[in-house]
């Protein structure tokens, strides 16, 4: 009969592709034979050299992949429902990755990268730009796979769980520009904190603590009181910069208090007003 799955030819040792072989089940185990067994290359390709005539046609007629094998396109493994497969018109049988059927020549050398759910490991995907050995890398092709034991020694870092792995790329200028846009971002919105944390520091050291309730009068500036009574912000006049605490959580002391407030009240310190600090503090973000 048919074969209906992929098997090794028990006559020339290469793979017979479903429905283009005979099966038979001898001893109790089913073994398969091509036809008609294949000379020359092995029509498992691992470029587009190998491709039949008609690879567009196959390609247009590509159906989910229902068994494991090899892609035609880059020689790695497709697992079943992973990628595409179709039947081109010398009756021979093709399979490969989705991403495989549009990916572009990588410009350098490829990686492959992989990594554990339980190490901080997180599912990539293909074009998806990561940091990768202080630069910036493409991800080429990206799977997954499953452990449901032994799972440290699989590298998933617990018990069970999933390894993420990809095929990466040095990225092209354009590709990276956006991440090195994010990330120098990221650094000026750091350094931007750590500004606010230390002027908040010099007030409260070099200002005054007045006595009695205070309603400090002015524009509020990174204004991040919360509900619960915490946070802070800044009011600046014309004359006087304030920093304010606020002090109305439950478990603050709020006989400390010389700000009132919706709540509990806050603590507020200040200092003469200074065009400089001003023009900073207004600066610094919610």
């Amino acid at each position: 009969m048919t074969n209906r799955y992929p098997g090794k030819c028990t006559k020339c040792g290469q793979t017979v592709h479903p429905e283009t072989g005979t099966c038979e089940k001898v001893n109790g185990k089913w073994v398969v034979q091509h036809t008609e067994c294949p000379t020359g290359e092995s029509t498992s390709c691992n470029n587009s050299q190998g491709l039949p005539a008609d690879w567009a046609e196959v390609q247009a007629a590509g159906a989910p992949s229902r068994v494991n094998r090899a892609c035609c396109k880059c020689g790695e493994e497709v697992r079943s429902g992973d990628g595409l497969c179709a039947r081109s018109s010398d009756g021979k049988w093709y399979t490969w990755h989705s991403e495989c059927q549009t990916a572009q020549a990588a410009p350098e050398a490829t990686e492959t990268i992989r990594k554990g759910e339980g190490y901080g490991g997180r599912e990539y995907k293909p074009g998806q730009v990561i940091r990768h050995k202080d630069g910036w890398w493409v991800v080429v092709k990206a799977s997954k796979r499953y452990y449901d034991e032994d799972g440290m020694s699989m590298g998933v870092g617990d018990e069970e769980g999933y390894v993420y792995s990809a095929t990466i790329r040095p990225a092209t200028d354009d590709e990276a520009a956006p991440m090195i846009a994010k990330a120098a971002a990221a650094e000026a919105r750091k350094a931007q904190e750590a500004r606010r944390t230390e002027v908040a520091q010099q007030i409260r050291a070099e200002g005054e603590l007045p006595d009695g309730i205070q309603v400090p009068e002015g524009e509020t500036y990174s204004d991040r009181r919360t509900i619960y009574g915490g946070g802070d912000w800044f009011v600046v006049n014309s004359e006087r910069i304030w920093y304010v605490q606020n002090n109305g959580a439950d478990g603050d002391d709020w006989r400390r208090n010389n700000v009132r407030t919706g709540g509990a009240g806050a603590i507020g310190w200040r200092i003469p007003y200074d065009e400089a600090l001003a023009a900073e503090i207004k600066q610094f973000p919610a």
